[in-house]
């Protein structure tokens, strides 16, 4: 989800997955919740992991969703299809009208290894590059 603030500050919120992160805790797991299945990674599915490198994932489909008007990802997909095509390493197929630029980044988002997702200032300072020449 995200919040649209004071002078139209976009800040990534959800409240329902909203857990307090330990210092020095690497993950937060969590059981018998339901989970937004086509918004997160594997390793969140899976085993419960969840990090900030898991709202990388998050947001990434997020922007897959800006960019094909508002298109339900993994359409008519069961969960276990899903979670077959991940682990397969496919990904969202790149909407029509998402420059190339933002489909490379959001394929950075998707990495199946969390440790090489991009942080979100990264992100930020992508997407200033990237509209700034649009």
């Amino acid at each position: 989800s995200f919040l649209v603030g004071k002078k139209l500050i976009v800040k990534l919120s959800d409240f329902s997955m909203c857990r307090p992160i330990q210092p020095g805790v690497d993950f937060i797991s969590t059981s018998n919740e339901c989970l937004p299945i086509k918004w997160l990674p594997l390793e969140s599915i899976l085993e419960g992991k969840f990090h900030t490198d898991t709202d990388v994932w998050s947001f990434g489909v997020l922007l897959w969703e800006v960019f094909s008007f508002a298109v339900e990802p993994f359409t008519n997909l069961s969960h276990s299809e899903i979670i077959k095509l991940l682990e397969h390493g496919d990904r969202l197929t790149r909407p029509s009208q998402c420059p190339e630029s933002i489909y490379q980044l959001m394929l950075k988002c998707w990495s199946a290894d969390r440790t090489e997702r991009p942080k979100f200032i990264y992100i930020r300072n992508c997407l200033k590059e990237i509209f700034k020449d649009l």
